[in-house]
């Protein structure tokens, strides 16, 4: 990343296997969304998603993935044990193939989105990478959809009850605001010093094997879960986490939580499905299909 300053690293290996494609997708996706580097989450996945393949399903070696974090962007780099394995060029009259091929595209698609790409070669290896730069925005600035008419707008209540929720290093509660105590029925005073995982009903996210201790280490999550209320009811919640740390260096979590039918209060806006969804998977982020009980499961 020429003379940038590295500011955070994280690595992975994934075996020579085709779910290792949809793990790898989710260590990258995962890890640019806990950096807060949601403006290339996308294209680092799609990127990763192809190189992967060529490593895992094409040379049949195993893939290391490494992402780096500076001020200004990411790059990641996908290497295998194939360094026989020939590049194609554009000058070499070799067919790329075309972008909506399902693969072999890895290197087209790099010249199409990153800002650089390159391979390189050892005695043993190969390593493809790809940087992308952060865009340029104003200040305050992150993302905006179209206006809609009032009739498509989603439904919420007429006041939104936003709880916060903020647990310690252990996981047990220290704060826990009026709009908690309205939603779960608990005053802050019977909550206050719990472990969180007392009121939390895991897992309301189909799919996902993370439970609540291990969400609330994460740098950052997002999903649905429930909570039992002070009457013994089930609330079913959307929760956005965020991990933070004090002036002394003391973690502790954020959590945000509405109604699950309010969930679009919280929730990050995702991708529009790619056209040729089949009629099961419509709606849903290709790339987010199949990972269920694959997901963080390939990490080493």
């Amino acid at each position: 990343m020429g003379s940038a300053v590295i500011t955070a690293r994280a690595a992975a290996t994934f075996d020579p296997v085709g779910r290792s494609v949809a793990t790898a997708r989710a260590f990258v996706r995962d890890t640019l969304q806990g950096w807060g580097y949601t403006d290339v989450v996308d294209d680092a996945v799609v990127l990763t998603s192809e190189l992967v393949t060529n490593a895992v399903v094409h040379a049949g070696t195993a893939a290391d993935v490494l992402c780096l974090r500076t001020e200004d962007g990411v790059r990641v780099e996908v290497a295998d044990q194939y360094p026989e394995r020939e590049v194609p060029l554009q000058s070499s009259g070799l067919d790329f193939g075309s972008p909506d091929r399902e693969g072999g595209r890895g290197l087209l698609l790099c010249a199409a989105l990153a800002s650089r790409w390159g391979v390189e070669y050892t005695p043993t290896r190969k390593h493809v990478w790809f940087q992308l730069d952060l865009p340029e925005r104003p200040v305050g600035i992150r993302s905006a959809s179209p206006v809609l008419p009032t009739a498509l707008l989603p439904v919420a209540e007429q006041r939104v009850r936003v709880a916060v929720v903020q647990t310690d290093a252990s996981g047990s509660i220290a704060s826990w605001n009026e709009d908690a105590s309205f939603l779960f029925g608990y005053s802050a005073e019977k909550v206050d010093g719990r472990p969180f995982s007392d009121f939390v009903a895991w897992p309301h996210t189909p799919g996902t094997n993370t439970g609540i201790a291990d969400a609330l280490r994460l740098s950052r999550w997002e999903g649905s879960y429930g909570i039992r209320g002070s009457d013994g009811r089930v609330i079913p919640a959307y929760a956005s986490h965020l991990r933070v740390r004090d002036a002394a260096g003391e973690p502790s979590t954020v959590c945000l939580l509405v109604r699950d039918y309010e969930r679009a209060v919280l929730q990050t806006p995702v991708r529009a499905p790619v056209s040729d969804a089949s009629a099961e998977n419509r709606g849903r982020d290709p790339f987010e299909i199949g990972l269920g009980e694959h997901r963080y499961s390939g990490y080493r």
